[in-house]
């Protein structure tokens, strides 16, 4: 009993630490808004700062015995000291473990649905995709369902999928700025990030998703850089992205 009793006050401890952590978080990246668009990397650190505080409180209480095989209370038993492996029953523990179960079921539902519509979305592009054609020495997918957008899909392998309806409305030059920019959004990765940074948002409250859309902000803002250094003219640039 004591075993389970532990091992839920830990996960407790880790799920409220990246609640809090979240809304602290959340509050800093007000507050530095202008300096975080200019890095998602700062962003990006910011948004899992929280994560990073939950498995730091998590890993404190872990027992001594359970990292190094051998129980520390033997070692010095001639002073008063707190140990959880061998605490007894308590009912504010009890409260504590129901209180990250409670947290933890908020998080198992945000994660089914990102997962759901993880699903649904890479169903759609697989249904949507067409023909496949080079820019500039780079796969471009189009997609009759797409519209008027461009998109960076894949974890693994992300490859640049735009809308045939934007493909034939853009000139020459404008393909190029609009594959730049999505060509540096499949070099940077930032398909992976965005899911892992969107996994660890399922872990804190709702008003920390601005963590996310502000590196989401940041990363958009950085490919348009190295879009525009890419073809080396910014107003293509800016007219293809106003299209």
């Amino acid at each position: 009993m004591n075993t389970l009793l532990l091992a839920g006050f830990i996960l407790a401890c880790f799920l409220l630490t990246v609640r809090l952590g979240g809304l602290v978080c959340a509050y800093a990246g007000r507050c530095w808004e202008q300096s975080l668009a200019r890095s998602s990397k700062r962003s990006a650190a910011l948004a899992l700062l929280p994560l990073a505080l939950g498995v730091a409180i998590a890993l404190s209480i872990v027992p001594i015995s359970a990292l190094v095989g051998a129980c520390h209370c033997l070692s010095h038993p001639h002073h008063l000291h707190l140990c959880f492996e061998h605490a007894g029953f308590s009912w504010s523990l009890v409260a504590v473990v129901l209180a990250g179960l409670l947290a933890l079921s908020f998080a198992l539902v945000e994660l089914a649905v990102l997962f759901s519509q993880f699903v649904r979305t890479h169903r759609w592009l697989q249904a949507a995709a067409g023909p496949s054609v080079q820019r500039a020495g780079i796969a471009v997918v189009l997609a009759d369902r797409l519209g008027m957008r461009a998109v960076t899909v894949g974890l693994v392998k992300p490859r640049v999928v735009i809308g045939e309806a934007l493909w034939a409305k853009l000139s020459a030059d404008q393909r190029e700025a609009v594959v730049a920019h999505e060509h540096a959004h499949a070099v940077r990765r930032d398909p992976m990030t965005l899911l892992v940074l969107s996994v660890v948002a399922c872990l804190m409250p709702k008003s920390a998703g601005s963590l996310v859309t502000a590196w989401r902000r940041a990363a958009e803002l950085a490919c348009d850089a190295e879009a525009a250094d890419a073809i080396g003219d910014r107003f293509t640039l800016a007219d293809a992205l106003v299209r």
